[in-house]
């Protein structure tokens, strides 16, 4: 009778050990699978990247517009010559649900691409919140400071006029 009641005890303790534990690994080991996975991705192509400048007028700014949905890509007017798109891509590494986020530029005149921006995110649940690749992931206004030039920041100090209390070379 004393060993039954030992074996029951030792059962209920055990349980209450391995069945967190089995809950909490089988959530836990995918997620460093997926991190795995999305860091090697994220260390090539995460981030801001800027393929030409354009200087503003002094009459523009980069305010951004109301969001449309077209195909699948949010749009958003920047002044009247430049759009703001953003487009996401779900995937599932290991069982994780991941997203592959990239944001860009785009002249109205040509259609070129000026910048793109790329992060991704994985998600996580009420307990772990989802982690983003580059952490913090880059943001829209940087992407705009970077690739939309107000007039004062678009002269270069080699082309700027010297000042007049700056002795001229």
């Amino acid at each position: 009778m004393i060993a039954r009641a030992l074996w029951i005890g030792a059962t209920l303790v055990g349980a209450a050990i391995v069945l967190p534990a089995g809950c909490v690994l089988s959530v836990t080991i995918p997620r460093s699978l997926a991190d795995a996975q999305i860091e090697p991705k994220c260390s090539s192509e995460c981030g801001i990247r800027v393929f030409e400048t354009v200087p503003l007028n002094s009459n523009e700014s980069r305010a951004v517009g109301a969001a449309t949905l077209a195909n699948g890509i949010q749009e958003r007017s920047v002044g009247t010559r430049f759009i703001l798109k953003q487009s996401h891509y779900f995937f599932r590494p290991v069982g994780t649900a991941a997203y592959r986020y990239t944001t860009w530029i785009e002249r109205r005149s040509d259609g070129k691409r000026l910048s793109e921006m790329i992060w991704y995110f994985r998600e996580g649940d009420e307990v772990f919140h989802g982690r983003h690749f580059p952490s913090p992931p880059p943001t829209e206004e940087q992407l705009l400071e970077r690739t939309l030039l107000h007039p004062s920041a678009a002269a270069s100090p080699l082309t700027e006029a010297p000042h007049a209390s700056m002795p001229s070379r």
